[in-house]
């Protein structure tokens, strides 16, 4: 059934949100964090300040089901996360309160599919911007409505051999502690539920993913005067808990040197294209892109 193109335009009512620094933790070691990363990861080591790791917000910054709800009636089943974007407006202190509202800003006609994205914004309780996401997701069977196919161009794919790689082991267990940061679809905790779904057993979050890359494209980078301002990626196929994934980087800023080898005190941004391999080098993400800039 096709969706409704009123849809578009349609922001949701204001959410209150929260975290601690439990919340804060408990996501650093979701997404592979450890002992070498003492500031994500522990709120009491002795000369170490705890701290956010770069993707948290976008646990908060997803929409709210009432946004799904609005485009009309589809089978849930046939919808797809297919790309996720953050930008981060200031740091996100380990424990906080604030709000998120939630805009419906695309809807793609693709004839038998539909593409639609909702931009998320989340602000602490003085209305000051944290952090704004934008969620595209596909649905089959939901096209036809005589609305604009939208973009159809990829971004080109970097030359040459990546300047960086990082591979990290998922735990069997990644995918029972991701589903604590408030993503309890059984897709990936419960075999049965996966089998219904055609996998073989319940597959990593996509969001999970996400954030094991840009943790690793985070580190490399870890000097004063540049942090993560901004990243996204295309979600191209599912892996499991226990796969290796490697994350392939690439400096675009017309050199070889690695964003910590920006001067000091420059003002200028450094860019990373990055994707993420699977076992077989099948690519789990694509068009992956961060960049750094000064502090805010």
């Amino acid at each position: 059934m096709p969706l409704d193109p009123t849809a578009l335009g349609y922001t949701s009512p204001t959410i209150p949100v929260s975290w601690d620094e439990r919340d804060t933790m408990l996501y650093a070691l979701s997404i592979g964090a450890g002992t070498d990363d003492l500031e994500y990861t522990t709120e009491n080591s002795i000369g170490v300040q705890l701290t956010t790791t770069p993707s948290m917000p976008v646990v908060y910054c997803q929409p709210s089901s009432d946004v799904w709800d609005r485009l009309g009636e589809f089978d849930w089943s046939c919808l797809v996360h297919a790309a996720q974007s953050l930008e981060l407006h200031t740091p996100m202190p380990p424990a906080g309160t604030g709000s998120i509202t939630t805009t419906i800003t695309e809807m793609s006609d693709k004839g038998t599919a539909a593409v639609v994205t909702a931009r998320t914004e989340l602000r602490d309780n003085d209305g000051t911007p944290l952090a704004t996401g934008d969620s595209t997701v596909f649905i089959r069977g939901a096209g036809g409505w005589g609305g604009d196919r939208g973009a159809t161009g990829k971004p080109p794919t970097p030359e040459g051999h990546a300047d960086r790689k990082a591979t990290v082991t998922t735990a069997p267990t990644q995918a029972l502690l991701y589903r604590l940061n408030a993503d309890r679809n059984p897709l990936h905790s419960d075999p049965a539920f996966a089998r219904k779904a055609n996998f073989d057993r319940p597959i990593l979050h996509g969001l999970c993913t996400l954030g094991i890359a840009i943790l690793s494209v985070a580190r490399t980078k870890h000097t004063p005067g540049m942090q993560l301002q901004r990243f996204s990626a295309r979600f191209a196929n599912s892996c499991y808990p226990g796969d290796a994934l490697t994350t392939r980087m690439w400096f675009t800023n017309g050199s070889t040197a690695a964003p910590e080898a920006a001067p000091p005190g420059t003002t200028g941004s450094r860019n990373v294209a990055f994707d993420t391999l699977g076992p077989g080098g099948v690519a789990i993400l694509s068009q992956g892109a961060a960049t750094f800039g000064p502090p805010t």
